[in-house]
């Protein structure tokens, strides 16, 4: 079986599980609580995000796939210009979540490819968005971890999920 047969077959089967999990549903409010009809399919595809934990291998090479390419393309324009150290912490964080790895602060704001002072801001922006959580280390005080919060996770998924099905339409 050839790669693009073998996606095709994947893309199938999470189709069918999605329109299981939508058949399920009585209403868009049992979604997420929302009566939004665009909440409502980001709801539909955020919580059924955790069937398909077998997925997961895939969303893993997507995300380190989309931060080797962002390293990769600052080797020909300058990253200045191109940089969203944003993206990269929450692309890191959701690579090392899917690892099973901690990351520190010091290791996040290297993974953010911006000067220390400048991951910091991003880290406490982040938080305060609530997409991720910052927690002192209890074997050594001076030592912070940051991770994704559920809230960011799901929405980190969501957007793998649909890079890996873009047919579902928009996600949000």
């Amino acid at each position: 079986m050839s790669k693009g047969q073998d996606a095709a077959s994947v893309l199938l089967q999470l189709a069918e599980n999605i329109t299981g999990v939508a058949d399920s549903l009585n209403d868009d409010d049992a979604l997420n609580g929302s009566n939004d009809s665009g909440d409502a399919e980001a709801g539909l595809i955020t919580n059924s995000l955790a069937m398909f934990e077998q997925y997961e291998p895939r969303m893993l090479w997507l995300a380190e796939a989309e931060y080797a390419a962002r390293r990769a393309r600052s080797k020909f324009i300058d990253s200045d210009i191109l940089g969203e150290p944003a993206w990269d912490i929450l692309l890191d964080l959701s690579i090392q979540r899917m690892k099973g790895k901690r990351v520190s602060v010091t290791s996040l704001c290297i993974a953010s490819a911006v000067p220390a002072t400048t991951g910091l801001r991003w880290i406490a922006q982040l938080r305060d968005q609530g997409l991720l959580e910052r927690r002192d280390s209890e074997a050594d005080k001076r030592k912070s971890f940051v991770q994704l919060t559920e809230a960011g996770w799901r929405k980190m998924r969501a957007y793998f999920f649909h890079q890996m099905n873009p047919s579902l339409g928009n996600v949000r």
